[in-house]
């Protein structure tokens, strides 16, 4: 067995960190120059959307029938934005009575 221990000096360990702090630069340059995909917002899929509000799809196709829910219709997957199933929601809220 052998009973040797490597002893790294700052000399040693220099060009690691140079390289650490390199790659740092790097990734914050990337972060300021990048932009969300969807500028923060979330997508919803039919069936998630309904297990949310606790309704069928079928209440959901008409909403989009009437025009009543803003969705993105994409082969074979309707997508709705969070933002205008907030927006929905609001419009339907209906404060308590005091």
């Amino acid at each position: 067995m052998n009973d040797k221990v490597e002893v790294i000096t700052a000399s040693d360990l220099k060009p690691i960190f140079d390289d650490l702090n390199e790659a740092l630069s790097i990734v914050e340059t990337l972060k300021e120059n990048s932009q969300p995909m969807f500028q923060g917002k979330h997508y919803l899929t039919d069936s998630a959307l309904g297990r949310r509000l606790n309704i069928c799809k079928r209440t959901l196709a008409t909403y989009r029938a009437k025009g009543i829910l803003g969705y993105y219709n994409l082969p074979g997957k309707i997508l709705y934005a969070d933002t205008d199933i907030e927006a929905f929601l609001q419009r339907h809220y209906l404060p308590p009575f005091y």
